[in-house]
């Protein structure tokens, strides 16, 4: 991941809220990425910092909507907003960027960047905006013939995947503007009304090839859709496993109640097997035992070794 480190000028003053990394407006986001990676999982974020080199500063991009790049691949889009090149009277975070003092600050839509860019101990009096004053103040878009913007046109966009924090797609919008004004001491210039005259803009633009796409299709969306199937898979057979347990244990519940109908004899337990097999009853005449199920059984006689019934007594005579 690529980073940029913002320096505050040597000798520049700037009120106690800019101290470095106290206060997180956008002239002290020193530590962000280049614009070519973002953090990784980040599917809900609503912005984007990041660093651009051309304008020497940090700048964020906002959540716009879900777009779709080659393979299919779903990407997250964040553009720029008017926020960041607002006058610091809409915005105070930008009272950082009114260079070269507090009292030069430029109308909504303009950044000066003529202290960021410097060739040969010159600095360059270049003014950033969007393509045609795109986001721009409108006494600034119509102060120049022709100006017409567009948002599909002339916004910069970066679209990023948001597992990966790759960024498969990007279009950077930029319009070079000069501040042309009238000099005392030049008298051709004496009709000249003051105005930023844009010169160019540029529009520099990349996105993923069907070979790249590709790639990161197969490496990373394709094992996550397996990985899903599985995981519903397994999920669908545990469910079936806990309802056949539950048709399991109702019909085995269903089964005990048949076995006991209304009207039928419970069965035989074991203590009424014994009784059965013994049974108590009172002695009736001739020293029978009537059992309790109407039932007579012959009846052991004491010292004789010889059986009664119920018809008479047993005969104790000698033989």
């Amino acid at each position: 991941m690529g980073f940029r480190l913002l320096l505050i000028p040597k000798g520049r003053e700037y009120p106690w809220r800019w101290a470095p990394f106290l206060h997180k407006g956008p002239l002290l986001m020193g530590c962000s990425p280049d614009g070519t990676i973002s953090p990784p999982f980040e599917q809900d974020s609503p912005t984007l910092p990041m660093f651009s080199s051309d304008i020497c500063r940090s700048v964020y991009g906002a959540y716009q909507k879900d777009v779709t790049a080659k393979q299919s691949i779903s990407l997250r889009r964040y553009v720029g907003t008017a926020e960041e090149l607002a006058n610091y009277t809409a915005n105070p975070d930008n009272i950082g960027f009114c260079t070269p003092g507090n009292n030069s600050c430029l109308p909504s839509g303009l950044l000066n960047i003529s202290n960021c860019q410097i060739v040969d101990y010159f600095h360059i009096p270049v003014v950033v905006s969007f393509p045609h004053f795109y986001m721009a103040d409108p006494s600034i878009i119509s102060s120049v013939g022709g100006m017409h913007p567009v948002p599909e046109e002339h916004q910069t966009a970066v679209d990023v995947e948001p597992w990966t924090g790759q960024v498969l797609q990007a279009f950077k919008r930029l319009q070079i503007n000069m501040y042309l004004t009238k000099v005392e001491d030049v008298s051709i210039t004496g009709n000249i009304h003051s105005v930023f005259l844009p010169v160019f803009w540029l529009n520099e633009s990349a996105v993923v090839d069907e070979k790249h796409a590709k790639m990161l299709h197969n490496q990373l969306f394709v094992p996550m859709e397996i990985v899903s199937v599985v995981e519903k898979v397994l999920m669908a057979v545990g469910a079936l496993l806990v309802l056949l347990a539950i048709v399991a244990t109702i019909r085995k519940c269903v089964k005990g109640r048949e076995v006991q109908r209304p009207g039928s004899a419970p069965p035989l337990r074991s203590t009424d097997r014994v009784r059965e097999r013994r049974p108590q009853g009172r002695p009736l005449n001739g020293g029978s035992v009537q059992m309790e199920r109407g039932e007579e059984e012959p009846l052991l006689q004491d010292g004789g070794g010889a059986y009664g019934t119920a018809a008479g007594p047993a005969d104790h005579s000698a033989p």
